[in-house]
């Protein structure tokens, strides 16, 4: 805390919370070169099923 500038100590405390499926995939996108990496799409047909399952 010294190192930063506050004078005073303080804990680093985690915090951990459920990630939903968009957040995890944007997050495992992080690592890569392009930006234009994270825009590839699904199949269409991988991507209905998906879509009915959660449905249901």
């Amino acid at each position: 805390a010294l190192i930063h500038g506050l004078n005073r100590h303080y804990y680093s405390i985690a915090i951990n919370y459920r990630k939903n499926e968009l957040e995890e995939k944007m997050l495992l996108n992080l690592h890569k070169k392009k930006w234009t990496d994270g825009l590839a799409l699904q199949k269409f047909d991988s991507h209905s099923k998906t879509n009915e399952q959660t449905i249901q």
